[in-house]
């Protein structure tokens, strides 16, 4: 039975990898990536990455589908026709920030499946889309990091720009998204820093290198 449900898994992942590619394309989205020898590859990490738009994690699944990345969102986005369902079909999880001990679970969850697999997860700190990113990163959600601490894997930050201009440029023109892998965080720094010192230090990783994306 775990066999068989292992391989339904599979097929539901496929078909979303399939989306997101297809969501790429349709979107006329070019995408720039910079610093990804930087990660490890046993695929033993937790990915933090800024989040500005919808297409944030569309990006990710289509470009580094080779990870099979497992991605925390927020429940809402699992009621997305088709999408959503696949979602919770590869196994992808929902957390409620308005609820901590949901969300502590959440985490939990995560970590065990972080140490029992060779797949990374994905989760976006600042917790929610920010709208003004002109005025940069929101507040960090320090307790995200939990998951690396307790899996006892490095932390992966990574820096996005350019997925809030998809829905204006289509159809006329192309967007050109880039993301920058800024740098990781070990497993010995992760294990020896409480989670507050992690999540800065990570916060100031990604502003640095979206300072420099911003520029180019």
């Amino acid at each position: 039975m775990k066999t068989m449900n292992k391989s339904r898994r599979s097929v539901w992942r496929w078909l979303l990898d399939i989306i997101s590619s297809l969501a790429v394309w349709g979107s006329r989205i070019k995408i720039k990536a910079e610093g990804l020898e930087k990660l490890p590859a046993d695929g033993k990490f937790l990915l933090v990455s800024n989040h500005v738009s919808a297409y944030d994690p569309i990006v990710l699944l289509h470009h580094l589908k080779k990870f099979r990345m497992m991605f925390i969102s927020k429940p809402e986005n699992f009621e997305i026709p088709i999408a959503g369902f696949l979602m919770k079909k590869s196994g992808f999880l929902a957390i409620d920030r308005e609820n901590p001990r949901n969300a502590l679970k959440v985490i939990y969850e995560a970590s065990d499946f972080l140490a029992a697999s060779e797949r990374p997860v994905v989760i976006y700190p600042e917790g929610t889309r920010n709208k003004e990113p002109e005025n940069g990163l929101l507040p960090f959600h320090s307790g995200v990091f939990k998951i690396a601490k307790r899996a006892g894997v490095p932390v992966v930050v990574c820096a996005s720009c350019g997925t809030d201009k998809i829905r204006e440029n289509w159809p006329r023109r192309k967007s050109v998204v880039r993301y920058r892998i800024a740098g990781v965080l070990d497993a010995d720094y992760i294990a020896a820093h409480n989670d507050k010192d992690i999540s800065e230090s990570a916060k100031s990783m990604m502003e640095a290198a979206l300072e420099d994306l911003h520029e180019a």
